[in-house]
């Protein structure tokens, strides 16, 4: 009955937020004189998913469809007025027929303090593929606040996020910010049903002015005991930037890539990205292109190959071939 009682809290709390700040929002952006002109804009994403499955996996092991399509709608509404900052963001998936508010947040500051308040991706850490020190799931969206306090070169954060009604943490950073590189500690909170624990560690990130920057980032887990550790590397030259980042948790992984943004073949921008496990020598590429038109409408085709492996890795992954076709309109 209190796990109940808590997400109907939890719930109501969040719908009244939303209501607030969606309501406060358009109100400012429809008032001349607090908010001026507010930005508005929005995007449709349609995909088309096909995916080539491993014929070693019964299908009814196989939770991979071979072909899938979904639209996606975004819209994202932001202002500033006095000294606060909105932003509200919405996202619809019309294959489900769902419509979910995923991004809205109210900031504003008041002499070295910085604060943000709502819902969106909190992601912090160093690294091309994984946040160490980021104790929730990246690119999730949740409710959550930050507070900043910059007094240069020196920076203090206080956040906290909640992924659903059992699973959020809190979390304190601490850093120092030079002329050509960063450096901070952090120190996590994190819960999940009834089990709490704790996390942390340093990290930084040095541009050497020669078109070589490199970063890193460390995590221990207690009471687990358990350690996380990522360094790599990112070099831009006049027209490919490559990167090299080494990555060990529970298993051991290197990723490097090439890319390059629109320039060099007129519009066309382009990655090509590699994932080893060094354990069982599973390797992932994926190729991605663009092309900007007009920065209106972009089409784009991304390939991912699955490598086999030496153990049950190649049964977590068991596609051989994934092709998507994404059409992207902004407006």
């Amino acid at each position: 009955m209190r796990i109940f009682w808590k997400r109907g809290v939890k719930h109501i709390l969040g719908g009244v937020l939303c209501l607030l700040m969606v309501g406060g929002g358009l109100l400012i952006a429809n008032s001349r004189t607090l908010a001026g002109n507010p930005s508005f804009k929005g995007e449709i994403t349609s995909e088309l998913i096909y995916r080539q499955l491993n014929e070693e996996i019964p299908a009814c092991y196989n939770p991979y469809q071979e072909t899938e399509n979904k639209t996606t709608l975004n819209l994202n509404l932001s202002g500033l007025t006095g000294k606060y900052q909105y932003e509200l963001g919405a996202t619809g998936y019309f294959y489900e027929s769902l419509f979910e508010l995923d991004h809205a947040t109210l900031s504003g500051f008041s002499g070295p303090l910085l604060w943000e308040i709502g819902k969106q991706d909190w992601t912090f850490g160093q690294g091309l593929a994984f946040t160490p020190n980021y104790p929730l799931t990246p690119e999730a969206a949740g409710w959550g606040f930050e507070s900043r306090i910059v007094l240069s070169p020196y920076s203090l954060v206080i956040g906290g996020a909640q992924e659903d009604a059992q699973v959020g943490a809190v979390w304190l950073r601490a850093g120092k910010i030079g002329a050509t590189s960063d450096w901070g500690m952090v120190l996590s909170s994190l819960w999940d049903g009834g089990h709490r624990s704790w996390q942390g560690g340093p990290e930084f990130s040095w541009d050497l002015l020669n078109g070589l920057s490199i970063h890193g980032g460390a995590n221990i887990q207690f009471p687990e005991e358990s350690g996380k550790l990522i360094v790599g590397g990112v070099y831009s030259g006049e027209s490919l930037t490559s990167f090299l980042e080494y990555y060990c948790g529970e298993k051991e992984y290197l990723i490097s890539g090439l890319r390059r943004e629109s320039g060099l073949f007129g519009r066309w921008q382009w990655e090509i990205k590699e994932v080893l496990s060094l354990q069982d020598a599973v390797l992932i590429s994926i190729i991605e292109l663009k092309y900007f038109g007009d920065h209106t409408i972009t089409p784009e085709l991304v390939i991912t190959n699955f490598g086999a492996g030496k153990d049950s890795e190649r049964q977590q992954s068991p596609l051989k071939w994934e092709f998507i076709i994404r059409l992207t309109v902004v407006f």
